[in-house]
């Protein structure tokens, strides 16, 4: 039976670690559990209302996820005659059942082909997404909603559809390049209530002055 932290569980005021070695970091909401078995980190002020599984390795802080979105799970090598999991996952079918002598050629615990999902910063994900095991999802993106994504996001890039496909980058070349460099996130966003926040130069302004101070320490 899958282990899940309860429903609607937050982390205000302090940073938290589950048996199963999932870091948090201050601020956090999950609305839909997590399982006890992650070894996810996830940053400051972010949310999500779906489901964090184990396949997810990392969420930055001011991400905002969306529900029923789903986080694709490790895939079947298909260079074998079969994509059954009897060629990598012996334990699949009581492994005592059949003796400690059925194993096969190349067969391995670590050809399970695992990937991990990895979710920068400021990533927001809209309902009903497909994320493939493997895809980095770059700080600042768009995953629309029912999109379906395959592989890698580049950062501030808005993507939709199925396939997922880039359609604009929320901003100029020049400004994403000051956004990653300002690394806004290490802040608090109750350091930012006097900027208007639709004057993304004012705000740069004020990270690149330099009179910020850090919110505490940053997994990743």
């Amino acid at each position: 039976m899958r282990q899940l932290l309860d429903l609607g569980c937050r982390f205000p005021d302090q940073q938290h670690s589950l048996p199963g070695e999932a870091r948090f970091e201050r601020h956090v909401k999950l609305f839909s559990g997590i399982d006890l078995s992650s070894r996810a980190s996830i940053g400051s002020f972010s949310y999500s209302w779906s489901h964090i599984s184990p396949v997810i390795k990392s969420i930055g802080r001011y991400c905002s996820i969306a529900h029923s979105i789903s986080f694709g799970e490790f895939e079947h090598p298909i260079d074998r005659f079969t994509t059954s999991a009897i060629t990598f996952d012996y334990g699949m079918f009581e492994e005592a059942a059949f003796g400690t002598n059925y194993r096969t050629q190349g067969f391995s615990e670590d050809s399970r082909f695992f990937k991990q999902i990895e979710i920068g910063h400021d990533v927001w994900i809209g309902s009903g997404a497909y994320v493939r095991a493997g895809v980095k999802l770059g700080t600042g993106c768009i995953i629309g909603g029912r999109s379906i994504v395959t592989k890698d996001v580049p950062p501030y890039a808005v993507v939709v559809g199925n396939p997922g496909r880039i359609i604009k980058y929320r901003f100029d070349e020049k400004t994403i390049e000051r956004l990653l460099k300002s690394e806004w996130w290490k802040y608090k966003f109750t350091d930012f209530v006097d900027i208007d926040f639709r004057k993304i130069e004012q705000f740069l302004e004020l990270i690149e002055s330099g009179n910020l101070k850090v919110f505490d320490e940053i997994f990743f």
